[in-house]
């Protein structure tokens, strides 16, 4: 492709559409006759027409990710909208056979025609902008250790240029962001941009350019000074490419960005007049109205939230890795066999999955309540119970769920009656005069009281007497005796007292097992 004609690319959400089209705008008055592209990380809203936007629109659910639901489950909007970065760069290289290739974030304004960048990418594979060029000795806001923790190089842009090299780094980069574009700087990860930290040690002709007129942000004013006098911004002489409002907030833009406290509009006035014109551009791009559009993926399918802790959970390693764990082919589903109702039900430590999880990641908690698998369980569900919504973010139709589940679990806390016949003689008495025969259980019924407990029931006057209504009444009472006493010469495996146990209330569950502990029948519990 010639230089006359290049191509760039945008990635946005519905409510960022306006910005998308300002940067379209932008980038095709400096390239009339070149061509610009917007993947929405969203489902096709209603509301937008699409085909009218200054833009060739795609959508990342159409990229050919083998689970997207799983994927859009799984990040943030921000997570999300960076982990498809590098499959739409490889779309679009495969697709259309662009020699280069630009990606810029929506937040940015082209100011001038870009001829030498790509003119750049000719001699590169892969082109990086660094957030800074200076060593910075304050003590403000974005620091040297800022970019220590969240990259050296800024990904809102990113230049390629086709060749097999890239084509491995671009399947490189999207391996590694379908599991780790996370937002969690205290494992050394920040969503697609700290892997590049990688780039230029791991592929060959990675380009680094120190152009001070390339990304000019918030996190580098104080290194370059933008001169607003002429038609267009330059620095020492030279038009600023590309100015990037990362963080900015349409109605404060005094504080130029959210992310800093190096400086206050007010402090580079020469800057006003660019800022107010690019609030000017997204008021008259329609950010007002789109801005409040919604989020597709934010919800379930019956359109309660869905709280940022179970997308962490859902990606968590340990749980995937678990063999016992299912697959969901869509996690935003409710209902049986969900991934919410497999996270309401109980673990091998007798608290909800969710609960147990949630604890094991929150050291703080782990600090209050010390022991939420035995003595503190209780208080470890009422406390989930107390900020399910104020801190943790369930809403809607999923939090009734989550708490009816929780009153559930609290409500089988209650102290089982203990059964007469766990005094009982523990050999089986044989009564060759009974031949009745054996009912059948409910297999469905809780607690379990299973065909061969039945058939050990029907030969046990003692157990007839104590229990004379196993399939009623008093089953319960007599699924506990099957938990504590069902293999102690009572001819029960243990996996079928154990299979009974798992059906049992939390309390009386948690009564066998202590009560066997305590008579040192640990290998059976």
């Amino acid at each position: 492709m010639s230089l006359s004609a290049p191509a760039a690319c945008t990635i946005v959400a519905n409510n960022y559409i306006a910005f998308a089209r300002v940067l379209a705008n932008s980038f095709l008055e400096h390239h009339p006759q070149g061509r610009f592209f917007t993947l929405v990380v969203d489902e096709p809203n209603p509301m937008l027409d699409y085909d009218a936007e200054p833009f060739e629109t795609l959508f990342a659910k159409d990229l050919g990710f083998d689970s997207w639901p799983s994927l859009a489950f799984r990040y943030s909007i921000l997570e999300l909208s960076t982990a498809v970065k590098p499959r739409l760069l490889a779309n679009l290289l495969n697709r259309e056979q662009f020699d280069q290739l630009c990606y810029f974030d929506p937040d940015i304004l082209i100011l001038s025609p870009l001829d030498q960048l790509y003119r750049r990418l000719e001699a590169c594979n892969i082109l990086l902008t660094p957030h800074i060029l200076q060593p910075l000795d304050d003590e403000l806001l974005p620091s040297e250790q800022t970019f220590l923790q969240s990259g050296a190089y800024n990904l809102g842009f990113i230049g390629i240029s086709r060749s097999r090299e890239t084509e491995r780094f671009l399947d490189w980069w999207d391996h590694r962001l379908r599991r780790f574009c996370v937002h969690e700087v205290h494992n050394g990860l920040f969503v697609d941009q700290k892997w590049a930290d990688l780039v230029p040690s791991l592929f060959s002709e990675v380009c680094i350019t120190r152009d001070p007129c390339y990304n000019v942000a918030y996190w580098n004013l104080q290194e370059r000074q933008v001169d607003l006098s002429d038609a267009v911004p330059s620095i020492n002489g030279s038009p600023v490419a590309f100015f990037h409002f990362s963080g900015l907030q349409i109605n404060d833009l005094d504080r130029i960005s959210k992310y800093q406290d190096r400086f206050r509009l007010s402090d580079v006035p020469q800057l006003t007049p660019l800022f107010e014109d690019y609030r000017g551009r997204l008021l008259r791009a329609g950010h007002e109205k789109t801005q409040k559009l919604s989020y597709a993926y934010d919800v379930f399918d019956d359109g309660s939230p869905v709280p940022d802790i179970l997308r962490r959970w859902f990606r968590d390693p340990a749980r995937i890795q678990e063999d016992d764990t299912p697959q969901w082919t869509d996690p935003f589903a409710l209902g049986p066999e969900s991934f919410w109702e497999w996270s309401l039900d109980l673990d091998d430590r007798l608290l909800p999955r969710l609960v147990s999880w949630y604890w094991s990641q929150n050291v703080g908690l782990q600090a209050a309540i010390t022991d939420p698998f035995d003595t503190e369980r209780e208080r470890m569900l009422r406390w989930f119970t107390d900020v399910s919504a104020s801190q943790l973010g369930f809403a809607g139709a999923s939090h009734e769920r989550l708490l009816a589940k929780l009153a559930e679990y609290l409500a089988d806390l209650a102290p089982p009656s203990q059964p007469s016949a766990t005094q009982s003689p523990t050999r089986e008495t044989e009564n060759p005069q009974m031949t009745a025969e054996v009912p059948l259980p409910d297999e469905d019924a809780r607690p379990l009281v299973s065909l061969p407990a039945m058939q050990l029931h029907q030969n046990r006057p003692d157990l007839q007497e104590s229990f004379p209504d196993p399939l009623g009444v008093d089953r319960q009472r007599f699924a506990y005796w099957i938990a504590l006493e069902g293999d102690r010469g009572n001819s029960l495996p243990k996996d079928e007292v154990r299979r009974v146990r798992k059906t049992l209330p939390l309390r009386a569950r948690l009564s066998s097992v202590l009560r066997r502990r305590g008579r040192g029948l640990l290998g059976s519990s």
